[in-house]
């Protein structure tokens, strides 16, 4: 198991937010570039990036982790609301190592296919949010018809091997 120091960013900032209202975040630094200079200290071989901006659907962090990127000397990976190719192509351009595609991505065999066939397995991971044993999303209310389990399955079978729950 490889665990990856996570910063969550809202506004340019470092935040932890609820999983249904950003306005209610708790602001844990101003600067992300701070927060993660102190993992790569502490020794992360990784950092993992969640931009709370696109997964809310208010934006996006995308130049800010375009700097990430260029500044640190390991690899970044990126989630948060990545679902369709543009995005995860916007996200390969800034020279993000790897995308975790969201829930929707992963229980959509098509699309995942289609990820799958465009970038490479390795550069492509799968972030499941799991609430009371079910997939939970917070604008797709059919996720929980949607066993965890077999959406990290479908991942696996397509060849991705990263799944973070």
């Amino acid at each position: 198991m490889e665990l990856f120091p996570a910063i969550d960013i809202h506004d340019g900032r470092v935040v932890r937010a609820s999983r249904t209202d950003l306005s209610r975040s708790t602001l844990y630094h101003p600067d992300p570039f701070a927060v993660a200079a102190a993992f790569v200290e502490a020794g992360a071989r990784w950092v993992h990036v969640v931009d709370l901006d696109r997964a809310f659907g208010v934006g996006d962090q995308t130049d800010l982790v375009a700097a990430l990127v260029k500044r640190l000397p390991i690899p970044v990976q990126v989630g948060g609301g990545l679902v369709a190719l543009d995005e995860v192509e916007a996200m390969r351009d800034v020279g993000v190592q790897r995308i975790l595609l969201g829930s929707r991505a992963a229980a959509d065999w098509s699309t995942l296919e289609a990820l799958v066939d465009q970038f490479s397995p390795d550069s492509l991971g799968v972030a499941l949010d799991v609430k009371d044993g079910k997939l939970w999303a917070r604008n797709w209310p059919e996720a929980p018809s949607h066993a965890p389990a077999d959406v990290a399955r479908r991942a696996r079978a397509a060849g991705i091997t990263v799944v973070a729950v």
